[in-house]
């Protein structure tokens, strides 16, 4: 039936009725035959990740196939696109149906496990297979192996949640594909952190701690709300588009689009849930936040949907959090972490996505009671890059860096930085050292009160430079490292000072400093605790080429992977 259909775009629930179907005027068409054509066609459709008409057709198939068996899998490939909506609820009552039918059956058992994980459910998940294992003896060792694994999974997750401190795995996140789908071997965590209202108005929010908070800890691991991978790469460049551009910039970014209707859909299939959940975002200054408890919050409001998405997304790049730029492929949005303020250089906690998993992490000190800021853009971006996206975003920043670069503005050094930067571009793919030297010496001039607040030192330009002096002056290259070095951790770039403290590392061995190179070691683990947790990630760094200044560093008898350093900081239970 329909042979090489193709979706476009989705359809919403209402779109598309099928009340008078052409087959159920013949009387030849035998009821399991049409059940079987149509789930044909849901199988085309979930293979093409249109998971709802996947499950139109699967609900349609369900009305003409009434044997337990068929019943049976159509549920069990209904329950899977719901999987993959990120609709947990309705997963698990279509599992629920399959397994009244059919207490053994493994794809119901497999299914409901994982709906259990989604919801967060870890110990009855770890429960659920423990008990279904002892009933299904008689089945073949292969077919049970996903079950066991996933029912290992789901024990260790429910041992990890039960702690009193709740760390997760970054060596295993950094080590994700890039735009690697789902990953369910991850914990979701909130931990000491709370939602408040600034002078109790609902329209000033914002997350705060519940307790103490060290550099490095755990603050949250959060799953999406809904997800879109990435289906190609994006080649543009990095660029501001005004509100009244986005939705011409977003017609070139499918991803987009696609996440506007996987959230819609989830609000469709479970309102009672979904609903309350995503529509307690700030959709914008016009919108802004739907009233509590109010009667709208079950139905698909496009309009709200559509802003909510725009101003809440989280991006692909590092320090994209602005939807109104268009820099990387919209991937998801994730509601808890929607509510952290901005800062551009006085965050207190940084962010990074892997997949659908968003970690946010404390790199301050943080006292009870206190916000909690991230930064939604890079600080090394320009000020005027940065002042019109908040502009579109209606508020302002008035952050330590902010407000050096509008005295910088108003007195002309802004664009004097900017002509450095812009002949500096011109010169990092050549061999002057020396002219590079002079313009990187120049751009540190121009901040030298407030030398750690200099954010165009940590640009990539900068980095580039420090890579071309090192072929030529291995010192001076190791010398605006430390400068380099030293902004980043003042602006909360915590993860690049763990790249820059590595580049150190490398000079200083070309060097034979050993004295320093223990120094930055030192340095090193501190940046990969504040950045991942422990230094543990760093292994991941390990195995790739370019990077073998950890092997190297054992040469001169120092072990960054040594019982003292893979100490970790992980979260506290709230």
């Amino acid at each position: 039936m329909s042979p090489g259909i193709e979706w476009s775009s989705y359809v919403l629930l209402s779109d598309t009725k099928f009340d008078s179907c052409f087959w159920s005027k013949f009387d030849y068409f035998k009821d399991e035959d049409i059940a079987v054509a149509l789930s044909k066609l849901g199988n085309v459709a979930h293979k093409a990740s249109r998971y709802p008409e996947a499950i139109r057709w699967f609900n349609l198939a369900l009305e003409y196939g009434r044997t337990k068996d068929s019943a049976a899998s159509l549920l069990a490939n209904k329950a899977a696109a719901f999987l993959r909506m990120r609709c947990f609820h309705r997963a698990l009552q279509d599992c629920n149906a399959i397994l009244e039918r059919d207490g053994k059956h493994l794809m119901g058992i497999f299914r409901k496990t994982k709906a259990l994980l989604g919801l967060g459910k870890y110990e009855e998940a770890a429960a659920f297979v423990h008990e279904m294992l002892k009933t299904l003896n008689a089945v073949s060792s292969d077919k049970l192996k996903k079950l066991i694994e996933i029912g290992e999974t789901a024990k260790t997750l429910a041992s990890e949640i039960s702690k009193d401190t709740v760390d997760v795995d970054m060596g295993r996140l950094l080590a994700l594909k890039e735009y690697e789908d789902t990953v369910e071997d991850i914990i979701e965590f909130n931990g000491a952190v709370e939602l408040f209202f600034n002078d109790g108005r609902k329209a000033d929010r914002g997350l705060r701690a519940t307790a103490d908070i060290q550099p490095g800890q755990l603050l949250m691991c959060s799953k999406a709300f809904a997800y879109e991978k990435s289906k190609k790469s994006h080649h543009r460049d990095r660029e501001l588009v005004s509100s009244g551009e986005v939705d011409n910039a977003l017609s070139l970014f499918g991803e987009a689009e696609d996440l506007y209707v996987k959230a819609a859909y989830k609000i469709a299939y479970q309102p009672e849930e979904s609903g309350p959940e995503f529509y307690k975002l700030f959709a914008g200054p016009e919108l802004a936040y739907l009233r509590e408890n109010s009667e709208t919050s079950q139905f698909v409001d496009m309009k709200r949907i559509r802003s909510i998405v725009q101003y809440n997304c989280f991006g692909t790049g590092a320090g994209n959090r602005i939807s109104g730029q268009v820099t990387d492929t919209y991937t998801a949005v994730w509601t808890l972490p929607s509510m952290i303020n901005h800062s551009c250089s006085d965050a207190n906690a940084s962010w990074s996505n892997h997949g659908d998993i968003l970690v946010v992490r404390a790199i301050k000190k943080i006292a009870k009671g206190e916000e909690i800021f991230i930064s939604y853009v890079l600080p090394t971006s320009s000020y005027g890059y940065r002042k019109q996206s908040f502009k579109v975003h209606s508020f302002e920043c008035a952050c330590r860096l902010c407000e050096c670069d509008k005295v910088d503005e108003e007195n002309g050094i802004g664009e004097k930085r900017d002509e450095l930067l812009k002949e500096l571009k011109t010169l990092v793919n050549g061999n002057n050292w020396k002219k590079i030297s002079d313009i990187v010496k120049n751009l540190r001039d121009l901040r030298k009160s407030l030398p750690n607040l200099n954010a165009c030192l940590a640009t990539d330009l900068v980095h580039e430079a420090s890579r071309v002096m090192y072929n030529f002056q291995p010192q001076k290259s190791l010398e605006l490292l430390e400068k380099i070095h030293n902004v980043e951790q003042e602006v909360g770039l915590w993860r690049c000072a763990v790249v820059t403290a590595l580049n150190a590392i490398r000079c200083c061995l070309y060097l034979k400093d050993t004295r320093r190179t223990r120094n930055w070691a030192k340095s090193l683990e501190k940046d990969a605790i504040v950045a991942y947790g422990s230094v543990d990630a760093l292994k991941v760094w390990e195995a790739k080429s370019d990077f073998q200044v950890i092997a190297d560093l054992k040469s001169v008898g120092i072990d960054t992977f040594g019982s003292k350093q893979t100490r970790k900081i992980p979260g506290k239970a709230p």
